[in-house]
């Protein structure tokens, strides 16, 4: 079974003897972009991103990939594709985890997609998926969405006790563990 892109990709980076940085610059893209697709936070490359990756690696896009082209179709496990395990789909909670009267209530405004961003960004915590996830939201051009500011939210909301003591701990939980394998 092959593995999450980001398993691959720190995999592969590690077997050079790379650092994350090294990585991203012979990549040629951002250190922060490289790292986001590496803990998985980032989870659709553009393929430019790839083949950047790839060159950097000396592989192909579909050796990064863990792409398996010469496997026919009916021959592959049950529950993969040629780009690896099959993924549920990860559902969200419809009712936001923290609403804008909240936040108003202590002083900070916030614009709908940053409100569902930081409720999907709690959610992820709160219940970890089990492969990939995009955090999904429609932006707007009146409404930007700042990740650094929305993750700054994360902690307000953490410390402020605007969850339950359950989802807060949940949550905390998986941070630390996020943060330990960074």
């Amino acid at each position: 079974m092959s593995m999450v892109l980001s398993e691959r990709l720190r995999s592969l980076r590690k077997e050079r003897g790379f650092s994350q940085e090294t990585m991203a610059r012979r990549a040629d893209i951002g250190l922060k972009a490289y790292g986001e697709l590496e803990r998985g936070i980032a989870t659709d490359p553009h393929f430019s991103t790839l083949a950047g990756i790839a060159r950097a690696l000396g592989l192909t896009v579909a050796e990064v990939v863990g792409e398996k082209p010469n496997v026919p179709l009916d021959e592959l496990p049950p529950g993969e594709t040629r780009l690896g395990p099959k993924h549920t789909v990860y559902k969200f909670s419809e009712e936001p985890r923290v609403t804008r009267e909240q936040l108003a209530e202590r002083g900070i405004e916030v614009n709908n997609s940053e409100l569902r961003v930081l409720s999907q960004y709690i959610d992820l915590h709160e219940r970890p998926a089990s492969g990939p996830v995009a955090v999904g939201y429609v932006r707007k051009e009146d409404e930007p969405v700042d990740s650094e500011r929305v993750k700054t939210l994360l902690a307000y909301v953490l410390a402020s006790d605007m969850l339950t003591k359950e989802a807060t701990a949940a949550v905390r939980e998986s941070l630390e563990k996020e943060l330990a394998t960074a």
